[in-house]
């Protein structure tokens, strides 16, 4: 039952976090280049859906697992060339902490 309602609060928290910060993050620094008009790699980063379902190179995180989530490898990869996003920047240690935390609690969104 405890699990049960951990659980719980912990989905509430990965979806209000995805609605409150981490959609705004893709929205600014992803959607140009993975957004619903442009999908590079086969990738739409616009909705938890297309999010989890990932690419032309599998999903985008896996949940609850972030140092097996592909979204994180790519924005921390340390060559220029690999890392993303390309067009917008770097990241900043703080957007990709939001990112990890909201991998971290499953990945839920709406």
């Amino acid at each position: 039952m405890l699990l049960s309602v951990l659980l719980t609060v912990c989905s509430m928290a990965s979806e209000e976090l995805y609605r409150a910060e981490v959609k705004a993050l893709l929205e600014h620094k992803c959607y140009a280049c993975h957004g619903a008009l442009k999908q590079k790699g086969g990738l739409r980063l616009d909705t938890g859906e297309f999010i989890r379902k990932g690419g032309k190179h599998g999903p985008a995180v896996d949940a609850g697992n972030p140092s097996a989530s592909l979204l994180l490898k790519k924005v921390t990869a340390e060559d220029e060339a690999e890392r993303m996003p390309q067009e917008a920047g770097a990241l900043t240690a703080a957007e990709v902490a939001l990112l990890r935390r909201w991998i971290e609690g499953g990945a839920l969104s709406p």
